[in-house]
């Protein structure tokens, strides 16, 4: 672990490095390729051309401006991150050409990296035995892309529905900012393929897992005529399984500064829809203790997280995902009907995880009663609440 460090621009790498604290001056650690997130609280990975360094967030500079007020938050800190890299476009042009070169090298050099000492000391066995496995199905990093060969992704492998809302505002965004600079995650089923050739219009075609909001942005702009290149760079990977996939969905979705953060009931549903594909809704007044296991392991698998802070941190939602059909009908309305602000005194803004958290508590048949007056109006959310307590 670093102790102390910090991230400048070195003009003759011409490029972002990590420096690290050094008796009274600064050692230059290297360029920088990424910055990631890990499963420790407040430490990210800073992936250099020569390895990996784990950094604590509240060991960072927080002399150096562009990172100022971040040490308490990676989400901010990787949005600074990503503000800091788009001043210089020529080291993002530079980094593309590097990684579109590396596509045509070994794939074992990439699989070989992923598995080093560095990498994995760091990482919980599950996670990074999930990390090996995904390294060991890229089949290309970066490579270039037409942008009418990117598809939906299916819907078992597909994190949450699309939002219309979203799309056009990444339409606007892309407008303003031609360079998007994003990196697709995408799966390819056929065999055999050139990835040389699939910057071509009419190639195989690629199923977006990461990115689809941005592929519908981009293909509209597309046939719009205001796309500057049809071209984009996309993380390729085959043979992937659907908790895989969902797995690269989110992470996707956290790390990207244009992407849209997972909601609290895309979370719900993603649990709910999991956990249909291991038991059936009629198995779920008793379902099998190994089949919750699995259901459980799953949604760690795709969230990143151990299967213990799985349960501390969204016990509540898991519990609500249990819910009988008509139990769970009644949810989907009050979702609904959050996010059409027909609930009475509920709070602005959409829905959190704290807001499941007493229904989760009552017993269903008290909680299936509450969510139909709710519905109806004739008790407002600070009633539903408290009736909620009292049902415990």
């Amino acid at each position: 672990m670093t102790d102390f460090w910090d991230i400048v621009y070195d003009i003759e790498e011409r490029d972002l490095c990590l420096v690290l604290k050094d008796g009274e001056n600064w050692k230059n650690e290297g360029k920088i390729k990424e910055i990631k997130t890990t499963n420790e609280v407040g430490v990210v990975m800073v992936v250099l051309s020569t390895g990996h360094r784990r950094c604590k967030l509240d060991s960072l500079n927080q002399n150096n401006p562009k990172f100022r007020g971040t040490s308490k938050s990676r989400t901010k800190f990787l949005e600074a991150w990503k503000k800091f890299v788009a001043e210089f476009p020529e080291r993002q042009q530079n980094q593309r050409t590097e990684e579109s070169e590396d596509t045509t090298c070994d794939q074992n050099v990439n699989q070989a990296e992923s598995s080093s000492e560095d990498f994995s000391s760091h990482l919980t066995t599950s996670s990074s035995d999930t990390e090996l496995e995904l390294e060991r199905k890229l089949i290309g990093r970066c490579v270039e892309v037409h942008v009418k060969n990117l598809v939906a992704p299916h819907p078992s492998r597909c994190l949450r529905n699309v939002d219309r809302k979203h799309v056009d505002a990444l339409k606007e965004s892309f407008k303003m900012r031609p360079e998007h600079n994003i990196i697709f995650f995408g799966i390819v089923f056929k065999e055999n393929i050139d990835l040389k050739e699939l910057y071509k219009s009419g190639s195989p075609e690629i199923e977006t897992i990461g990115g689809n909001h941005s592929r519908i942005a981009l293909q509209e702009l597309f046939d719009e005529g205001l796309l500057k290149t049809p071209r984009i760079y996309i993380n390729l990977y085959k043979n992937l399984t659907d908790t895989e996939a969902l797995k690269l969905g989110f992470d996707h979705n956290v790390c990207h500064e244009l992407g849209k953060p997972t909601s609290a009931s895309e979370m719900l549903f993603l649990f709910r829809r999991e956990l249909l594909k291991k038991l059936t809704e009629e198995e779920l007044p008793t379902p099998k203790a190994s089949k919750i296991k699995m259901w459980k392991e799953t949604c760690a698998s795709i969230l990143g997280i151990k299967k213990t802070k799985l349960h501390n941190v969204y016990h509540c939602m898991l519990a609500l995902c249990m819910s009988s059909k008509e139990g769970w009908k009644l949810i989907e309305d009050f979702v609904s009907s959050w996010k059409s602000n027909e609930l009475k005194k509920k709070p602005k803004g959409e829905i959190k995880k704290t807001h499941f958290t007493k229904m989760s508590g009552a017993a269903e048949k008290d909680r299936n009663s509450l969510l139909v007056q709710l519905v109806e109006g004739k008790i407002d959310w600070e009633e539903f609440n408290r009736s909620c307590t009292s049902k415990k």
